[in-house]
């Protein structure tokens, strides 16, 4: 069997707004153009940062734009992943911008945010202990100060992290030569993956202790009562880009792109055209 491709795009416009520009006939002519498509071209027209997003998946990555030879008129981004592994990165105009960019560079993720879904109170007995050393249900005043604030049935931890990935998941519902325009939700929402794929660099012990217990051993190796904890979330600026429910059966979300990539070119990229200086 040839190799699965997921793909992601963003397409910069150097002398337009990308609500001029005809998205639609891009992501038709990259459907027409994918070969044996896996999955449905999913896109999201980004008029607040001026770019057009696209996700697909197809055989051996197969598929054009149609403008990879109007550098002049745009930029174009891509994130891909080969069946496994971490995400690679590549721009088609690195020389331009005179940007040593290795063919594969390996592409990196952040999160300003981590959130735990479930019954706290009961937390504190059995599984808060063991990760934040305390006893006799009186939390150091850190992990008190964050379980008073909570919403709901989350707690938030403000903590920067840095991470690989693979995006191995399904992009469209259904298979469809029509690509399909999306809302921003739609285009990010979290979408299930067979196996967790990412490598946490985290700054803080007790997050970073909690987390490779977690993705070491699923937690069995300690008791506690496992049904007061659902979810494990990473977020960046407040949307869940990695996700984990946890049950009988655990299941993982990716949620990866642009809006989270912190590797070193994109960044350096990124303060140019934010800027508008590209």
């Amino acid at each position: 069997m040839s190799t699965i491709v997921n793909k992601m795009l963003r397409v910069i416009p150097k002398k337009q707004k990308i609500k001029d520009v005809d998205c639609h006939a891009i992501c038709l002519n990259l459907a027409e153009t994918g070969g044996e498509l896996w999955d449905k071209v999913i896109y999201f027209v980004n008029e607040e940062e001026n770019c057009l997003d696209i996700k697909y998946k197809s055989r051996k990555g197969r598929g054009e734009l149609g403008i990879e030879n109007k550098s002049k008129d745009f930029d174009i981004w891509l994130i891909e992943n080969y069946e496994g592994g971490f995400d690679n990165i590549y721009f088609s105009n690195s020389k331009e911008y005179e940007m040593k960019m290795p063919f594969e560079t390996i592409n990196l993720y952040g999160f300003d945010e981590l959130r735990l879904r479930g019954n706290h109170d009961n937390l504190k007995q059995d599984f808060y202990p063991k990760f934040f050393h305390f006893n006799n249900d009186k939390p150091p005043y850190q992990l008190e100060n964050v379980l008073k604030k909570s919403k709901d049935d989350y707690v938030s931890f403000s903590v920067n992290g840095v991470y690989t990935a693979g995006t191995i998941y399904s992009v469209g519902e259904e298979f469809s030569r029509i690509p399909e325009l999306q809302t921003k939700e739609e285009f990010h929402k979290p979408r299930n993956v067979f196996y967790w794929e990412a490598d946490f660099l985290i700054m803080n012990y007790e997050i970073k202790n909690l987390i490779q217990t977690a993705m070491k051993d699923k937690f069995t190796t300690m008791e506690w009562d496992k049904s007061n904890l659902s979810e494990i979330q990473f977020c960046y600026k407040k949307r869940i880009v990695k996700k984990i429910e946890i049950g009988e059966h655990w299941r993982f979300f990716n949620a990866e792109f642009f809006d989270n990539t912190v590797e070193k070119n994109w960044i350096d990229y990124s303060a140019l055209w934010k800027r508008e200086l590209i």
